[in-house]
Order: C-alpha cells, then sequence, then structure tokens
C-alpha cells in the first residue's frame, strides 16, 4: 500500500506534515509493517499471559510463561524504537495506530 495515494487515510492534520517521497515512503512502509508484526506479537503475548493467570500452571509451564513474558518485553521494546524512526520522518505514533486500524480493517474485508 503506497503512502503517496492513500492521503484519505491519513489523519486529520497529516496533510500539513511534510510529504514523505521515494526512498523514504519505502522506509516508512517497512516501520509500519514491522509496526504491525510487533503488535501482533504483543497482543498474542498478551492474550496467553491471560491464560496463565487464569489457570494453575502445570510444573514447568512457569519456565514457558517466563518465555512469553520475554516476547512481551522485547515486543514493546522493538515498537518504542519503531515509533522512534517514525517519528523521525515527521510522523506520530497517532499516524501509526491510525495506518495500522486501516490495514487491520482492510485485511478482515479481504477475508469476508
Amino acid at each position: 500500500m503506497s503512502l503517496d495515494n492513500r492521503s484519505e487515510l491519513l489523519p486529520k492534520g497529516a496533510e500539513s506534515r511534510p510529504s514523505i517521497r521515494g526512498q523514504d515512503n519505502g522506509k516508512v512502509n517497512d516501520i509500519l509493517a514491522k509496526l504491525e508484526i510487533e503488535n501482533k506479537i504483543k497482543e498474542g503475548a498478551e492474550n496467553l499471559l491471560q491464560v496463565f493467570d487464569t489457570r494453575k500452571l502445570k510444573e514447568g509451564k512457569e519456565v514457558l510463561k517466563q518465555q512469553v513474558e520475554s516476547q512481551l518485553d522485547a515486543a514493546n521494546a522493538k515498537i518504542q524504537l519503531l515509533q522512534l524512526q517514525l517519528n523521525e520522518f515527521g510522523l506520530s505514533s497517532e499516524f501509526e495506530s491510525h495506518f495500522s486500524t486501516l490495514i487491520v480493517a482492510n485485511s478482515f474485508k479481504n477475508h469476508l
């Protein structure tokens, strides 16, 4: 999805921000794709931790819970780093959040 042709998808005020062109556009798309992946990892880890919290863990499962917690911490750190990279292009996490919501909504529509 090219950001140049998607001005209607931008949050309010985005059109007043500096435009993203050429190679920078590709970098922003890469960052957004990585953010989408990390957000899915984060969501999955949070869901697993909820399951662990609602059920009594069997022997050996405590190690698995610790691994999931580590994955969640790593995903959160990567998300922060990627959001900082977006900020370098003059884009806020508001843009990332808005864009990710649209990607999820469009992929959901495509599966119907």
